[in-house]
Parts: structure tokens; sequence; C-alpha cells
């Protein structure tokens, strides 16, 4: 049985076969959020309905169609008449409920005339196609179960999105904070491009690409996996092991990692030397110039693909030395976030953080110290935040891939690995590309002549052939 066969069956007026199928599924896949939800809208009292939309919050706590429907079946529950109410009371509460019924009725009336025209919009053809008259079909089921109740209907009903998490197949997207960043904003501008083109609901968790790639072969929720840094020979073991399959690998752009520090230290450095104060060599910043007796504190992001990246391409800690997450010579301090670990930059002396240039240039340029290196062709110092920055003149281990990989981990429907191999194929489309530009990285189209992306096994490609992008 599936989510979409039980929908068919709500729409068609038979809850209660659905209900009687999605009890049987549920009871051999106890983490199927979606049949929780169904189940909810399929139950046949409240108390049931309360129970798999709080199901669906376990799971998923940010889902926010089961927040505001769990919200409505507590109000609901509120205006249960008690067996012991007098007359009075009754009445008082039932005159209470036939006005908020109309106000309820006047708010869903609305929303349903909003998402006809939704449905009509001419550059919403695809959408059409897609079939998007069954999702209003679908909420009129909703009317019996929602009428009555003290939740706002017209922000319930108010967009196709708040139907999108019940009733349109989940995409998972995730790893690497640098890509899936919120507070970037380009991952969200991709899912909202990306959901107005197919029906899907996009979910976005920016955990970082190690930790993703141990999610996906945990057998969480992954269809997609963001990282910042190329796939490992163990981590792909890993995902063999498992029982993961790669079925799409690609570079979906460029991005350039830039270091700052507090507003005492140096302000220019070479690139070698920068690798001596990462694996411990240098511990004192006068010894390239800073202030004298000043000890170097690095900051950094436990599980991080930027993290990984440079420990590996600029330190030359690509190997864990006794299992130690960083280099033992130097003093490495953990810190949680990109945030975080700015706020600890700023008020540590002596302290350096790297992260992603984007991702820098969109803090307040009034506080940030970023570090120069001699640029390449010879034209003095350059660091990313120069508003003439040509990524050609920066050291070329200082620019780095971003990829995406498609991943089969036995969690995922046809559908959405069909779905999944669509949302590669758009980010590294003409939109998906200007979207990245947009916020300071760089596309694939124009990559960088001496940076060749390492790619797993079958998915390079000999030069002047098609690339493979999927299996």
């Amino acid at each position: 049985m599936s989510v979409e066969q039980a929908r068919e069956l709500i729409e068609a007026g038979e809850k209660e076969e659905a209900r009687r199928l999605l009890r049987e599924h549920l009871s051999w896949h106890d983490k199927d959020a979606a049949a929780w939800g169904m189940l909810a809208i399929a139950a046949g009292d409240g108390d049931e309905a309360l129970q798999a939309v709080r199901k669906v919050l376990e799971l998923d706590p940010s889902n926010s169609w089961a927040a505001r429907r769990l919200r409505q079946l507590e109000a609901s529950q509120r205006y249960t008449l008690p067996h012991e109410a007098d007359s009075a009371q009754k009445q008082e509460v039932v005159a209470e409920r036939i006005e908020q019924i109309d106000e309820d009725l006047l708010r869903l009336t609305e929303a349903l005339e909003a998402l006809r025209t939704y449905e009509m919009e001419s550059d919403r053809q695809d959408r059409r196609q897609a079939g998007l008259l069954p999702v209003l079909v679908f909420v009129g089921t909703l009317l019996g179960s929602l009428l009555g109740l003290t939740a706002d209907f017209g922000e319930t009903l108010s967009t196709v999105q708040e139907l999108r998490s019940v009733t349109f197949p989940r995409l998972c997207v995730v790893g690497s904070s640098t890509i899936l960043e919120e507070g970037l904003g380009m991952s969200v501008d991709w899912k909202e491009e990306f959901e107005g083109i197919e029906n899907v609901n996009v979910a976005l968790r920016a955990i970082g690409s190690t930790a993703g790639v141990d999610e996906a072969a945990g057998g969480e929720c992954v269809h997609v996996l963001a990282m910042s840094e190329p796939m490992t020979d163990s981590q792909q073991e890993t995902l063999a092991e498992a029982g993961v399959q790669i079925t799409c690998a690609a570079e979906i752009g460029y991005d350039v990692i830039g270091f700052v520090t507090d507003s005492n230290n140096v302000s220019t450095t070479e690139i070698s030397l920068l690798g001596g104060v990462l694996n411990g060599q240098i511990q004192q910043w006068g010894e390239i110039g800073g202030s004298i007796g000043q000890p170097v504190t690095v900051l950094a992001r436990r599980g991080s693909g930027t993290t990984e990246y440079v420990l590996c391409q600029v330190a030359g800690y690509c190997e864990r030395i006794g299992g130690q997450e960083f280099p033992p010579a130097a003093n490495y301090v953990e810190c949680d976030s990109n945030e975080d670990c700015l706020d600890k930059t700023l008020t540590t002396p002596g302290a350096l953080y790297w992260t992603s240039a984007s991702w820098i240039r969109a803090q307040p340029s009034e506080y940030i110290t970023p570090l120069g290196f001699p640029d390449r062709a010879d034209e003095g110092v350059i660091n990313p935040l120069d508003e003439d920055f040509n990524v050609r003149n920066y050291p070329s281990s200082l620019v780095r891939p971003l990829y995406m990989y498609v991943v089969d981990n036995g969690t995922g429907s046809p559908r959405q690995l069909e779905l999944a191999e669509s949302w590669l194929r758009y980010v590294r489309g003409l939109r998906g590309q200007q979207i990245i530009e947009g916020y300071n990285f760089y596309n694939h189209f124009n990559r960088p002549a001496d940076l060749i992306p390492p790619l797993p096994e079958g998915f390079t490609f000999p030069l002047g052939e098609p690339r493979q992008i999927c299996r």
C-alpha cells in the first residue's frame, strides 16, 4: 500500500478502507510520517487523529501541517460537551460553535477560491497538467473534519504548500551546510522553484557533509546527498557496505573558502604558512608577522565538509592520526555552526576560522577581518571579499567543487528517486546555476581550467564525450 493509494481512497469517500489499509501498513512501517499524516485525515475519531498527528510531529518536528492540525484537534476537544453540563452551558457552547462555524466556512470558501485562481494562472500550465484539481477535491473532503474547530482556516489552507506535506511525495535533501544553509537562502530558492515545477515536498536538512553520509548509510530519509567536499573512498565503502547505491553524481558549482581572524592578527599570509598554522607547525602569530607571544586558536566544526576539505588540502591532514578529528599539534576549539564559530572568532584573541566566502559576504563587513593571500597574477594581495575578486587569481587549494549525489538507501520509492534525479538536473541547469551565482558561488559551466572535480567511478567523462550524470 502507498500513501498515494490512501489519498485516492479518501478522495473517493472511502475513509474507512483507507484507515484500515493505513493501520495495516503502519503496523509494519511505524516510522512512515506520510502514512501517519494520512491516518490523521482518515481517523475514525478525534483521539485517533491526535495520536496520528503527534506521531507525525515526533518523526518530523518541522512539519507545519501537522503542527496546525494538532492545534485544531486540541481546540476541538475544548468544545466537547461533558455529560454533566447543564442545559444553559450546552446552549452557550452550541451558540459559540455555530458562530465559529460561520467564520470558518467563510475562510474555507476564500481559501478554495484562492486555490482555484492559482490553478488557472497561465504560467502554471504544467501544474494543471500534473493535476492540481484533485488537491482541491481533497481539500473538500477535509470539510467534515474541520468544521467547528477553532483553527484559522485561512492560515491553514491559504497555500498549496500546507497540503504538500501530506499529499505530495517527500524529497529529502541532506548534507552540506555550505549548500543547504537556510540563512544563506540558496537552497530555499531552489526548493520553492522546484516545488513549483514538480508536485513534491522538498525537505532540506543542513547537517554537514560527513553527517549526511552517515545518515544515508544509517537508513534515514536521504534521497539527495549534498557535499562540499569530494566523497572519499572510505565514505563510498561505508555506503556500499550499508547497501546504499549512488545512482547520480555531479559537481553543481564551485565555492571559495575564506579565512577570518580576530581584529588584531595579520591580514596577509602565504598559503604554505597557513598550512603550517593549521597542522600545528606554527603555533604563534608572531612567527608569521602577527602579535608576538599571541598563540593561535583555530576554530573548526566537526563533521563539516568544509573542515574536512581544508584540513586535507591546506593542512595536509587527510588521514586522522590516532582517530583524532583535528591535527593534534595545533590548538583546535570546536564550534557548532558558522554563526557560533564567527562569534567565538571575534571574541577570542588569536582566533582563526574558515568557511564559505559566500557566507562571509552575507555578514556585517565592519566586523570581518579577512585573511588575504598573494595574488597569483602578482598583483598584490587578494581576498575573496574584494569587490574585484577574480577566482582564477586565488589559491587553487581554496577553490572547491560542490557536489550532489542521488542515493538509494531503501527509503525512497521509485517516484522519489525519479524526483531526486530531476532535482539534480534542475540544480545543474540554467535556472539552478543562476541562483548559485546570485549567492556568490561560481557556476559549473565555467570550471577553472586547473580544477578537475573528483567523482566516484562511473561518473567521470572522457574529453570530447557527453557527460554521464546518472547511471
